[in-house]
């Protein structure tokens, strides 16, 4: 998982070449809600990587944040605002999750 790309200063040919290689790419809210990271840079690397490689996280745990299923719901507004599908968005935040893990989809069914 590389994590913060964008805000680590990843360029996208950097971070094209990890997800091709196998990484998943976190893309975390709390940069967006920090204003280090535009909502639009999150949905450039998402649509050139792929969402079936990209992971969606709050990264909240400071106690001044909103709470983490807030921030979540916001990070997912924001990007259905903004076109991405319910089902796009699914697989960020449970799918390849999910995969990354190695939990198969029956044992989630059970």
């Amino acid at each position: 998982v590389f994590t913060h790309p964008i805000s680590l200063g990843a360029s996208k040919q950097e971070i094209m070449q990890l997800a091709q290689l196998g990484c998943y790419i976190e893309l975390t809210y709390l940069h967006v809600l920090l204003q280090v990271v535009k909502i639009s840079q999150i949905l450039e690397i998402i649509r050139e990587v792929g969402y079936q490689k990209c992971l969606l996280t709050t990264d909240a745990f400071f106690s001044w944040t909103p709470p983490a299923p807030e921030m979540f719901r916001m990070y997912i507004g924001f990007l259905n605002f903004y076109g991405l599908e319910p089902d796009v968005i699914r697989q960020m935040i449970y799918e390849n999750p999910r995969k990354l893990l190695g939990i198969d989809q029956e044992e989630v069914d059970k």
